[in-house]
């Protein structure tokens, strides 16, 4: 029997151009995206997702 993937990620990035162009990109490569603008509104959305675990893994990039 083949698993099945759950392909969401959560992107939370303050700058709304990078944010669009990060959600087209990952959206073409078949993921799906929830975008925020913060992480008050991602922690939310973490926390409204039900009976399901999320699985969030903090990605952090070079200043």
């Amino acid at each position: 029997m083949r698993r099945t993937v759950d392909r969401t990620i959560l992107i939370v990035e303050p700058d709304a151009r990078t944010r669009a162009e990060l959600c087209a990109t990952l959206e073409g490569d078949g993921y799906t995206v929830i975008a925020s603008s913060g992480c008050d509104d991602a922690l939310a959305i973490i926390n409204n997702r039900g009976r399901r675990k999320a699985r969030v893994r903090p990605v952090t990039r070079e200043a």
